[in-house]
C-alpha cells in the first residue's frame, strides 16, 4: 500500500528556532556592551575579540530585547521555519513493501466488483465476479472488461470461463469456436432464451451463414482496411524483403476492391463481393498490346461516371509505377492469393451477407466462428470479418446505442 507523504514534526523545529533566536539575541546584546573602536562603523574586530575573551562576564539570562537583538533573533527564527516549510523529503514511501506488495484479494475486496444482480456479472471463478455494465457499478469499480485467459490445452479455458459466461446470457456474444463444439453445446440453450444464432463455419463451408465484406464498407477508407486485412491474413512470412511486393500488391488490391465498391455499391449497379476480385485479376492482362484489357475499359467507364474517384487514382498509380516483368510478378502474387475463390463453396460463402452485424447490438445474438485448428487456408476470411466487426460494432455502439457493445470471446487467436 502506498503511504501518504511522511509529515515532519513541527515542534522540534520550533524549539530549535527559539533556541537559535535567543542565542542570536544574547550575542547581539554582548556585542553592544563590548568597547567600541573609534572610527569603525560596521563590524568591529576588536569587539569580536573582546566578546571571545569576556563572554562569561555576561549573564546567560537576558530577556530585555533591543531593536537590534529582536531583529537578529527574529531572522534566525524565520530561517529555521523556512527550512521546515521549504526543505525536506517530499517522497512517498511503501514501508515494509521493499520486496513487493502483490497479494491475493480477499473475498470482500472481490465482492465489491459485483453487480447487485448476479445475472449481470462476468464469471471468473467461484468467488471472482465483475459487473459487466460499468454504469451499474460504483465509480471506483468501473474498469474495462478486457480479459486474458491463459492455459495449456485441456486446462479448461472453455469449460471454466467461456461456457459459464455464455450461460449468463447477459449480452450478445461473438465466440470463436475452433473445435466447433460450443454451438452444439450451448446453441439450443441460447436459442430457447430468445437469441438469434449465427454460425460462420470455415471448417464446413456449406454449413455456414454468409459474409460479404462489401455489406459493411461505408466509405473509401474501408477499402484500405479490407485490402490490408486480406494481405495480412494470407501472409506466409515476415521477410522484410517481401515488403516491396506487399506494397505493390496493396496498390493493386486497393484499385480492384475500390472499383467494386464504387461501381457496385456507390453507383448501386449490383451487389459486389470479394470473389469478384479474382475475376478482375483474370481479365487484367491485354490479349493484344494495342487493345485495352477488359479491366482497363472498366476503369475508364468508372472514371467517366465518378471522375477522380479513389479506385482510379490507385489504378493509375499502379500502372505508372509498375510495368513489364515487375507488373507480371505482382499480378501473379495477387492471383495466387485469390485463387482460393475458385472454390465454389468459398464463392458462395462470400457472395451475400446473412451475418447482419448491424443487428448484433439491437437484437440478442450469439455468433459462433468456427476456425480450423490445423488448416489456415481460409483464415484470412475470418481476419477480414474481425476487421469489419471491430469497425461496425463500435460504430453502432457509439452512434446509435451510446456505448453498449457485444461481448467478444475469441479463443485461440493465433489461428485467426
Amino acid at each position: 500500500m502506498v503511504t501518504e507523504q511522511k509529515k515532519r514534526r513541527f515542534l522540534p523545529y520550533l524549539i530549535v528556532g527559539l533556541i537559535l533566536c535567543y542565542a542570536v539575541h544574547w550575542l547581539v546584546k554582548l556585542y553592544d556592551i563590548a568597547p567600541a573602536t573609534e572610527g569603525v562603523t560596521f563590524i568591529d574586530n576588536a569587539r569580536l575579540d573582546w566578546m571571545m575573551e569576556n563572554w562569561t562576564s555576561k549573564s546567560f539570562i537576558d530577556f530585555n530585547f533591543t531593536q537590534a537583538s529582536l531583529y537578529g533573533g527574529g531572522l534566525a527564527l524565520f530561517v529555521v521555519l523556512m527550512f521546515y516549510f521549504r526543505v525536506g523529503d517530499k517522497g512517498r514511501y511503501r514501508y515494509g513493501e521493499e520486496y513487493g506488495s502483490a497479494r491475493y484479494a480477499t473475498n470482500k475486496e472481490i465482492a465489491s466488483f459485483r453487480d447487485k444482480e448476479p445475472e449481470n456479472d462476468m464469471i471468473f471463478s467461484q468467488n471472482g465476479r465483475m459487473g459487466l455494465y460499468n454504469k451499474r457499478l460504483p465509480f471506483n469499480r468501473q474498469l474495462n472488461k478486457n480479459t486474458l485467459t491463459v492455459g495449456l490445452p485441456g486446462d479448461g479455458k472453455t469449460f471454466n470461463y467461456v461456457k459459464p459466461n455464455l450461460m449468463q446470457m447477459n449480452s450478445s456474444f461473438v465466440v470463436t469456436d475452433p473445435k466447433g463444439l460450443l454451438v452444439r453445446e450451448t446453441g439450443k440453450m441460447l436459442e430457447d432464451h430468445g437469441y438469434k444464432i449465427k454460425v460462420f463455419d470455415l471448417v464446413n463451408l456449406t454449413n455456414s451463414n454468409q459474409f460479404n465484406v462489401f455489406h459493411y464498407m461505408h466509405d473509401e477508407l474501408d477499402i484500405d482496411r479490407v485490402a490490408e486485412a486480406i494481405i495480412a491474413g494470407t501472409k506466409r512470412s515476415d521477410n522484410i524483403g517481401e515488403d516491396f511486393w506487399n506494397q505493390a500488391e496493396m496498390l493493386l488490391m486497393r484499385a480492384l476492391i475500390g472499383y467494386l465498391y464504387f461501381d457496385g455499391k456507390v453507383l448501386k449497379k449490383y451487389e459486389p463481393n470479394i470473389a469478384q476480385v479474382a475475376d478482375l485479376l483474370r481479365n487484367i492482362k491485354r490479349e493484344d498490346e494495342d487493345t485495352p484489357s477488359v479491366v482497363e475499359r472498366l476503369f475508364e467507364e468508372l472514371e467517366k461516371e465518378l471522375p477522380g474517384n479513389y479506385a482510379n487514382r490507385q489504378w493509375e498509380l499502379f500502372n505508372s509505377n509498375f510495368e513489364g516483368k515487375t507488373m507480371t510478378s505482382v499480378l501473379s502474387i495477387a492471383s495466387s492469393r485469390f485463387a482460393v475463390f475458385d472454390h465454389e463453396a468459398v464463392r458462395t460463402l462470400t457472395a451475400r451477407d446473412s451475418m447482419e452485424m448491424e443487428k448484433w447490438q439491437t437484437e440478442k445474438t450469439a455468433v459462433f466462428i468456427a476456425i480450423p485448428e490445423t488448416d489456415k487456408s481460409f483464415n484470412f476470411i475470418a481476419t477480414t470479418m474481425f476487421t469489419m466487426m471491430f469497425r461496425q460494432l463500435p460504430k453502432t455502439a457509439d452512434e446509435i446505442l451510446q456505448g453498449d457493445h457485444p461481448t467478444c470471446k475469441p479463443e485461440d487467436l493465433l489461428h485467426i
